[in-house]
């Protein structure tokens, strides 16, 4: 529609217009051009020239430098969306060199780079700013990692979780520190298959223990019948007995309530092997499972117990995996795409291991639960 401004105009151009009109000289042709042209003008002056423009989206790019100060070719940069919590990583060239183009406006984001042991400063990029291109430099130093006192005591407890059907499954309990004021986050551990909960201990000494959390550590090998000797390992391929492992959970979110100073809704669970496939079960059918670590999974295990299972909607996990063990890396891929966000796979090069291994035998993933649990469970 024509502004007032445009209005007012069209009234003068066809008062001139029509004077014009009434001289002797003025041929019809001639006045029919003059109408069209000032018609032109001013609905050109009536619409907004933004009004054709496409919506205009923010940009992120910029250089990555090492602590000698040169190109650092394939850090990973990573781009976080504060609202929905989801991180975008990016690689830089052989320059240097990241970019990333089509991003929301009107939302915040936090940008760091990482290589190896190395770490840059975050920075942000607040909606307020309207800054549509936004350059970004970063210069790699070492992580400073604050070390725990030696003296601090680990408090461990042996403890058993009730099943169904009359089934006990041992555990260790590592409380957290006395809290009067909140209720606290708990960890879970699972195993995987052929092991025992012994082989968490080293992770549990030197990531958890006395941190704000409360730790449990199961033995899924405890929660067979008597008549198995209690040492039967659990069968992966087997439905049943990967719905009866799931019914524990039920059990432990209950328990651990009952101390006192856990919040039931703050849960984390990580496992390997046969512990991540009930890790990635866990979060898609309980709403008490806040977190989730899938170390080693197997996509195969858990697909029939996911159709099965009511409302599954799995979420907030990480995944990890090692390129050499490929049937997980390939699992992995496919149960991240079932997995809504937050998420985030990381596929470590160079090795082979799986389970455990992995968390043992390369300190960028054990650090990664660390920060994944941290930042989900706060």
């Amino acid at each position: 529609m024509p502004t007032p401004a445009a209005k007012a105009m069209l009234r003068q151009s066809l008062h001139l217009t029509a004077g014009l009109r009434t001289s002797a000289w003025m041929s019809p042709a001639l006045f029919l051009l003059g109408l069209a042209l000032i018609w032109g003008l001013v609905s050109g002056e009536a619409r907004p020239q933004g009004d054709e423009e496409a919506p205009r989206t923010k940009s992120i790019r910029g250089h990555v430098a090492g602590p000698d100060g040169k190109s650092q070719p394939g850090a990973k940069v990573f781009v976080r969306n504060v609202k929905n919590e989801t991180t975008t990583i990016l690689i830089t060239d052989e320059k240097g060199l990241f970019a990333i183009f089509g991003l929301e406006p009107a939302l915040d984001y936090e940008v760091h780079a990482e290589y190896q042991q190395l770490s840059s400063r975050v920075l942000a990029i607040s909606s307020m700013l309207q800054r549509y291109d936004n350059v970004l430099n970063f210069k790699l130093a070492e992580r400073v990692v604050e070390e725990k006192p030696a003296d601090v005591p680990v408090r461990v407890q042996s403890v058993e979780i009730p099943g169904k059907g009359g089934l006990r499954f041992a555990g260790d309990w590592y409380p957290p520190p006395d809290s009067q004021e909140v209720r606290l986050p708990a960890v879970l551990l699972l195993h995987g298959s052929g092991e025992t909960r012994g082989v968490w201990d080293t992770f549990i000494r030197e990531k958890l223990a006395g941190n704000m959390v409360g730790v449990l550590n199961l033995d899924l090998n405890s929660g067979e019948e008597e008549s198995s000797g209690g040492a039967a390992t659990p069968s992966e391929s087997d439905p049943d007995r990967m719905d009866a492992l799931l019914e524990l959970f039920e059990a432990t979110f209950a328990w651990l309530e009952a101390q006192g100073t856990i919040d039931p809704y703050l849960i984390g669970v990580v496992g390997t092997g046969l512990g991540a496939d009930l890790a990635f079960l866990a979060s898609g059918k309980y709403e008490n499972v806040r977190a989730a670590v899938v170390v080693s999974g197997n996509l195969a295990n858990v697909r029939g117990v996911a159709e099965r299972a009511q409302d599954f909607q799995p979420h907030s996990i990480l995944f990890l995996a090692t390129r050499g063990d490929e049937s997980s890396t390939a699992s992995i891929a496919g149960l991240e795409q079932q997995t809504g966000y937050p998420r985030l796979t990381r596929v470590f090069e160079g090795s082979s291991s799986r389970g455990i291994e992995v968390l043992a035998e390369i300190p960028e993933a054990s650090d990664l639960v660390v920060e994944w649990l941290d930042k989900r469970l706060r």
